[in-house]
């Protein structure tokens, strides 16, 4: 599990989850699903924090083959046809959120009606596990493996958009990879807390 691997890999988000994750049970929401951010994966990593925990996991995603996949595993997790910017549950109904690549999906204008939508759902002290790639300036980026682009920010520009709607990021809970050597290109994955 890559993108929760990277996670793990900095001392302050193993800190922090392994305080946050003494209760009894959480309620998870998976905004995107994906290979790399799906039911198991998180379910393995969040019980490595506490074996005891009992997990309940949503996922949203706008397409239905994304979440096919998780149906067709057999997870256990509620699958749902929904956009990100609107979603269909009520205030503060989520302690953790995973966003792994979410924005760079998504067309520049969309990227604050999600970051407040991520905001309202989620429930005061929630942890949002992030996945942002970035660049030096706001560009779109055409993976030549995949029929998709990608909408790259300034790292500063995402976080500004996450702290103006109650967002921080814990100081070390970065992980930043870089793509090829010069290409401007970066990931972060990291944890913010509301």
């Amino acid at each position: 599990f890559g993108f929760f691997r990277d996670i793990e890999r900095s001392n302050i988000n193993n800190l922090l989850l392994s305080k946050y994750l003494k209760k009894n049970n959480v309620r998870c929401l998976i905004v995107g699903y994906s290979h790399w951010a799906n039911a198991i994966d998180l379910e393995k990593f969040l019980k490595k924090f506490n074996k005891h925990l009992s997990v309940d996991i949503a996922a949203i995603d706008v397409l239905p083959e994304a979440l096919i996949e998780g149906i067709k595993r057999n997870v256990s997790f509620t699958p749902l046809l929904s956009p990100a910017q609107k979603t269909p549950f009520c205030d503060k109904s989520f302690d953790i959120l995973i966003a792994d690549g979410l924005l760079n999906c998504c067309c520049f204008e969309q990227h604050e009606p999600i970051v407040k939508e991520l905001h309202r759902i989620a429930k005061s002290k929630a942890v949002l596990m992030l996945g942002l790639t970035y660049s030096n300036k706001n560009r779109i980026v055409k993976w030549s493996e995949r029929p998709i682009v990608a909408y790259c920010r300034p790292l500063e520009a995402f976080k500004n958009l996450f702290h103006k709607y109650g967002f921080s990021f814990p100081q070390g809970s970065s992980i930043i990879t870089a793509f090829t050597t010069g290409s401007g290109i970066a990931t972060d994955n990291c944890i913010a807390r509301k």
